[in-house]
């Protein structure tokens, strides 16, 4: 019965965080389906509202995941070694190779996770994509997925906790074949290999930023 109690809050402390990072997205969503119906762009004002509720967004749950005994070392993300950079640059180069392998999977096929940012990325302001797409979603994302799976709730069966969170992460981004599976459930692999050697998560934060920025430029 105590297992089944811990599993229970172990999920329900999962999808608390899940529906946090997913705050700021709502909005956005709202005012974007609210711009198609009407046929009318984002104005100044609600792209400055959407800016200010992604970095509350950012900020709510950095406080609630240092509540619940998750730490941060931000200052240039505390990156102080050539070996830290090495353990950055290479967990890039395999997210490239999974995207590559995943891509010819799908015959370069668009995936539908990217088919919805394109098609959002002809209405919102970019600023807007800009702050959702690189500054929101490695927080949130690595948080999530990385802090709260494998720092917190299985941090004591390690293996168990990558496969899990890969899978979440790659459910995640609306995997429609193969090909998608294997790009967004390999970049969770990588990011959880990246979380499992350095125990940090700012480090798979400036991962997962530096790897949505080239996207986004890529996109822009």
């Amino acid at each position: 019965m105590k297992k089944l109690i811990k599993i229970g809050k172990g999920i329900a402390l999962f999808l608390a965080f899940f529906l946090i990072s997913q705050l700021s997205v709502t909005f956005i969503n709202v005012a974007f389906g609210f711009s198609k119906a009407l046929h009318k762009p984002i104005n100044n004002l609600t792209t400055c509202l959407l800016i200010i509720a992604i970095l509350a967004n950012i900020w709510l749950i950095l406080h609630v995941a240092r509540k619940c005994g998750l730490k941060f070392y931000f200052g240039f993300f505390n990156i102080k070694t050539i070996k830290t950079i090495k353990i950055i640059l290479l967990a890039l180069f395999c997210m490239f190779i999974v995207v590559i392998l995943g891509s010819m999977l799908s015959h370069g096929n668009t995936t539908e996770n990217d088919k919805i940012l394109q098609e959002m990325n002809r209405v919102m302001p970019k600023i807007v994509m800009f702050f959702m797409a690189v500054v929101n979603a490695p927080v949130m994302e690595e948080i999530t997925f990385r802090g709260i799976i494998m720092g917190k709730l299985l941090k004591n069966l390690p293996w168990l906790s990558l496969i899990l969170s890969s899978l979440l992460f790659g459910l995640a981004h609306i995997p429609s074949d193969l090909g998608s599976w294997v790009s967004y459930g390999g970049m969770g692999l990588i990011l959880g290999l990246v979380y499992m050697r350095t125990k940090r998560l700012e480090v798979n934060i400036c991962v997962h930023f530096l790897w949505n920025l080239f996207a986004a430029i890529m996109m822009f």
